[in-house]
């Protein structure tokens, strides 16, 4: 009995053995790809840091993921010492292949979809605003020729250098009193007329969240709309949101709704009719490869925690 038992645990122990040695070999071998991807193409190298290092696992793991939708070959992504994470992407040189890169890396990925108000609704707290802090004067708000006030959730449009007078001037004890307390503020994704930044108002609910999150989410892919051949990214919802998603979309006919990722206001669309099955489409400003990263991003979810660039080295073909 004691010869069979010892038999088996050595057999056992041979077996973990070999497992470890196929894991240390397969990943010297993906090690070993990324390696001669980089010394053949060259490619980006980039160190990044998390709030949280205990969370480098599985950050990493996302990442991966998201280079991996993006089609990045042999990218190497690994945890370093002290919890940073090394990214090395082969081929990854030209100006606009960095950028990209940069926003799959270190984006949170956070979806949110919000309530919005209509410039007219805050037109009368604004203008009292007005009197104490001067924000219509930096704001060009939509309102026509004849004085007609536009219903849009974007309340005006700001020169990008003024935006951080706008934010200060809204957090002031003036602006808390005079505007409602579900509003929320947010600046748009992209810039308008090659300056400018809309500034758009959310409503919260009554628990001062958004309508829906990007848990709800089980799908994300990019559509393109053939006129005009207009990229939109597609969101399908799960069975719970898409039932709750259809009756708010029923009972607000008319009303806009705005998506945002990551604290950034992509589109604002007006509610034409009861939107059944859960589907819906972010329609912003953007171009094929932007809606592609940003399926790369949403479609594994938020990261666990920040991450940025701490260094980064583009480095040429040997």
């Amino acid at each position: 009995m004691y010869t069979t038992k010892t038999l088996r645990l050595g057999v056992l122990c041979s077996l973990i053995v070999c497992l470890l040695c196929m894991a240390a070999c397969s990943r010297k071998t993906a090690e070993q790809k990324t390696e001669a991807a980089m010394a053949k193409k060259g490619g980006m190298i980039a160190l990044l840091e998390l709030a949280n290092p205990e969370m480098a696992e599985s950050v990493t793991a996302m990442i991966d993921a998201r280079l991996a939708a993006q089609g990045i070959k042999y990218a190497g992504v690994h945890v370093q010492d002290g919890g940073l994470i090394k990214a090395e992407l082969p081929a990854v040189t030209d100006e606009e292949a960095v950028e990209r890169a940069r926003y799959i890396l270190q984006a949170c990925g956070k979806l949110e979809l919000w309530a919005a108000y209509r410039f007219p609704d805050l037109y009368p707290q604004l203008e009292q605003l007005h009197s104490t802090d001067s924000l219509l004067n930096i704001l060009q708000a939509p309102i026509s020729y004849d004085g007609t006030l536009i219903p849009t959730p974007a309340i005006g449009r700001v020169l990008m250098d003024d935006t951080a007078r706008v934010n200060a001037i809204l957090a002031s004890p003036a602006a808390q009193a005079a505007l409602p307390e579900d509003v929320r503020f947010r600046w748009s994704a992209h810039v308008v007329d090659y300056e400018y930044l809309e500034l758009i108002a959310l409503k919260a609910t009554a628990d001062g969240q958004p309508l829906f999150s990007g848990e709800c989410i089980t799908d994300v892919e990019q559509i393109k709309v053939k006129k005009g051949n207009i990229p939109n990214v597609s969101l399908t919802m799960n069975e719970q949101a898409a039932e709750a998603w259809a009756q708010y979309t029923r009972e607000h006919v008319g009303e806009s709704i705005a998506f945002v990722v990551d604290g950034a206001v992509y589109s604002y669309p007006t509610i034409m009719a009861e939107i059944p099955g859960g589907k819906s489409q972010i329609a912003g400003n953007m171009t094929f490869e932007e809606a592609d990263d940003m399926v790369s991003v949403l479609k594994h979810g938020p990261l666990p925690c920040e991450v940025r660039i701490v260094e980064e080295n583009i480095v040429n073909p040997k």
